[in-house]
């Protein structure tokens, strides 16, 4: 019998079919532009994962969607530990969608600069028991800088919590994990393997500009304010 992976913030984007379910928040990401290396090897990932009969163990992403993520915004307070991030200047915020708007505000008053630099490099991919994400590193110094500084002033402006440097992973999610497996099935190290190994085909990946994001699921992310 399958067993389901015991993560609830799976269970909040996607139920066991794989369906993307009501899942509003906001986020900044940077798109994978449609033909990019980063666009072109999410798709080459999913359709071998297809083609392996594991779709199933996936709440895959469409490929419209594909994107790097610069800095986690908010989700609805009902979210698992959303409550605790939530700034006080939103507290009488009502509604989800107040809250996107009063915090766009905020961003267009405050003009933060994007980064000068966006080019990315990646070790390669997660292991496939846990996600389908392909881990991702600012290619030098330069853009860690650039990239630190404009999560650093997005966080002051809205007064959201922000990760240091050193402890946020960037990556482009390509599926999330529905079912349980052992990290070491061979399968799976087989393919993370194989996936590896294209990853090593690309030397630099480069994504849009950062775009401040309204979603309502895992499948699309509206830009509302781009930072260039």
């Amino acid at each position: 019998m399958t067993e389901f992976v015991d993560n609830l913030r799976t269970w909040e984007k996607f139920d066991r079919s794989g369906t993307a379910l009501r899942h509003p928040g906001t986020t900044f990401v940077a798109e994978a532009v449609e033909g990019s290396p980063l666009y072109s090897l999410g798709r080459r990932i999913q359709d071998d994962v297809r083609a392996r009969g594991w779709a199933s163990d996936f709440g895959l992403t469409v490929p419209s969607s594909f994107h790097m993520t610069v800095l986690a915004g908010l989700k609805g307070p009902h979210f698992d530990g959303q409550s605790e991030a939530w700034p006080a200047w939103l507290s009488d915020s009502a509604r989800f969608p107040e809250a996107a708007l009063l915090m766009l505000e905020r961003l267009q008053k405050a003009e933060i600069r994007g980064p000068r630099d966006m080019r990315m490099v990646s070790p390669g991919v997660y292991p496939l028991a846990r996600k389908l994400t392909l881990r991702l590193e600012p290619a030098d110094e330069d853009v860690a800088n650039e990239l630190a500084r404009f999560r650093r002033e997005v966080g002051e402006v809205l007064e959201i919590p922000v990760e240091a440097p050193g402890d946020y992973a960037f990556h482009s999610t390509f599926g999330y994990r529905l079912t349980k497996a052992d990290v070491e099935d061979p399968e799976l190290v087989a393919a993370a393997d194989e996936y590896n190994s294209w990853v090593r085909e690309i030397d630099v990946f480069e994504v849009d500009a950062p775009a401040y994001c309204i979603f309502n699921d895992m499948q699309s992310f509206a830009p509302l304010l781009y930072f260039r």
